[in-house]
Formats: C-alpha cells, sequence, structure tokens
C-alpha cells in the first residue's frame, strides 16, 4: 500500500543520515606553522614545551624537526559547531586554536 511505502522510505532516509553522511561534519585540512628550526632531543626545552602545548590543548598533528622546523595541524573547516559534534572524524581544532597556539609557542620562544 501507499503508506507502507512512505514509512519505508522515510526510513530508509533515516537511516541513511544515521548511516555515515559527513556532509555536515566540514572538511579537514592541514594548517602548516614553520619556524626557524625545531630540534629534537631532551636538551631543547622550547621544543618540549611547544609539543606539550600542543598536547595539553588536545591539537592532532605533526612535527618535522629541522631547518626550518614544521608543524602541521589537523583543521576541521566548514562546520560552526564541530567542537560540540566532535569534529570531522574525531578532530575538533578550529582555525582560532591554530591561533592560540602560535601565540602560545611566541610565549615559549618559537616564532
Amino acid at each position: 500500500s501507499r503508506t507502507e511505502h512512505s514509512s519505508s522510505d522515510h526510513q530508509f532516509e533515516q537511516n541513511q543520515q544515521n548511516s555515515g553522511d559527513y556532509s555536515q561534519l566540514g572538511r579537514l585540512c592541514i594548517r602548516f606553522l614553520n619556524y626557524n628550526h625545531l630540534l629534537h632531543g631532551k636538551s631543547h626545552k622550547k621544543e618540549a614545551d611547544l609539543v606539550s602545548c600542543a598536547a595539553k590543548m588536545g591539537l592532532l598533528g605533526f612535527v618535522v624537526y629541522g631547518t626550518p622546523g614544521i608543524v602541521g595541524l589537523l583543521v576541521c573547516y566548514g562546520s560552526n559547531d564541530a567542537k560540540k559534534r566532535n569534529g570531522s572524524y574525531g578532530v575538533r581544532t578550529m582555525e582560532c586554536d591554530v591561533a592560540e597556539f602560535a601565540k602560545e609557542c611566541g610565549r615559549i620562544g618559537k616564532r
């Protein structure tokens, strides 16, 4: 009957929404920050503080040590409430977090 068809269409739409429609999550990008040098090792306190700061802020990314040194941070774009919904694929970092991290790195002495 027609009613059953409408009901099954509605259920199909709900299942699609619950089973991996990521179009509302935003997109993931990598934001690169470069530094004159980033050196690895126990004796390099500023670099250790930089990594510790990123961990405390809950940032996800990577560090390429050397001259120049590069920090890559995963950023979620295009979702106004990414933090509430756990971001895109678990990434909750927004552009404002990157700016705050860069400021903290400046305070640490890494510019």
